[in-house]
């Protein structure tokens, strides 16, 4: 979707492994979003872990775009479902001066095989108009898994 999109549909009626009619091809052509280039976020990585407790929290980090002035401030947003949500705590680049990354603490996901997870970040610019930036996950795949803590060892002689 950051670079726009073409879809071509056709349809074909079978019957008993036969098909007798095909219609024409419909296509549509989405543009890229708007915004300037170079201004998007990019290197997107995310990951989910689990807490003590029974929630999940979403650490995500990305690179400012090439192009992108110093006084842009990205914001990135997380659909699951039915549920958005939106980062209320940034991370910010060695300087101090931009976000470059966000942390929810308790993010309303639960990682399952084939779950989608939208990560969607767009941004503001006094200098430029940032183009915003999407990319799907799996969130079994963005799960990370603490290592055991405490482990005790012993040995019975036999």
């Amino acid at each position: 979707l950051n670079s726009g999109l073409l879809a071509r549909v056709s349809t074909n009626l079978c019957t008993n492994d036969k098909c007798v009619n095909r219609s024409q091809w419909a296509e549509v052509q989405l543009p890229p979003h708007p915004g300037d280039a170079g201004t998007s976020a990019t290197n997107l990585s995310c990951a989910i872990y689990k807490e003590v407790s029974v929630s999940f929290s979403l650490n995500c980090t990305w690179l400012a775009g090439e192009n992108a002035p110093e006084d842009t401030k990205y914001l990135l947003f997380y659909r699951h479902w039915d549920d958005t949500e939106e980062c209320q705590h940034y991370l910010l680049d060695p300087h101090g001066a931009m976000r470059t990354g966000c942390h929810f603490a308790e993010a309303n996901i639960k990682p399952r095989f084939n779950d989608p997870l939208l990560i969607y970040i767009n941004g503001s610019s006094n200098y430029a108009k940032i183009s915003p930036f999407y990319q799907l996950f799996y969130t079994d795949i963005l799960e990370r898994i603490h290592p055991p803590r405490n482990i005790t060892v012993s040995q019975k002689d036999e």
